[in-house]
């Protein structure tokens, strides 16, 4: 009697945080983006290297709502993300020109090898995101902020995909190393 009143009990349990877990998993990643589509946004985007130097720094108005989907108005940019459950995130940046060959051949040609960042797992190098949006929801609690001309940038808690573009912000894409 003991045995079938505890099987009982635990299969209603799961039953109960199973039914409870589908309902609340999808509002976990039901952020919204910011429509952007009709007004606008003036954003700010800088590269840094490893030491923290400047490689690039351009102000841009976008209509998109995420950092992601804006790389290409910065034509300067190249930039390899790759993409998972938990969004987009950087794989690598390289400033550099777009070169058009007589074939109409799309090329990006690097300023010097030194305008290029990105991860190197053997190195423990990666690209690693800040922003100045005070969100507890969106910059990481557990890393250290990133303080650039005199002001104090915030770690990015998601990818690029789901980071969203706010009128006056800036990001900072920087070569980290752990």
């Amino acid at each position: 009697m003991v045995k079938k009143f505890t099987k009982r009990w635990v299969a209603l349990c799961l039953a109960c945080m199973l039914a409870v877990g589908v309902f609340a998993l999808p509002a976990c990643g039901d952020k919204k983006l910011p429509d952007n589509s009709e007004h606008g946004v003036n954003i700010t985007l800088v590269v840094l290297d490893l030491d923290g130097a400047k490689l690039y720094e351009k102000q841009a108005l976008t209509y998109k709502p995420s950092l992601y989907e804006t790389f290409n108005e910065f034509g300067e940019l190249q930039v390899r993300v790759t993409t998972s459950f938990l969004g987009a995130w950087i794989q690598s940046v390289a400033v550099g020109e777009i070169i058009e060959d007589s074939n109409g051949f799309r090329d990006f040609s690097y300023f010097s090898e030194n305008a290029k960042i990105e991860e190197n797992f053997a190195e423990s190098k990666y690209v690693a995101v800040y922003h100045d949006i005070d969100d507890v929801n969106l910059k990481d609690l557990y890393m250290p902020n990133l303080t650039y001309n005199g002001k104090e940038y915030y770690y990015s808690l998601v990818g690029v995909s789901l980071l969203p573009l706010l009128d006056g912000a800036t990001y900072i894409l920087k070569l980290a190393a752990y």
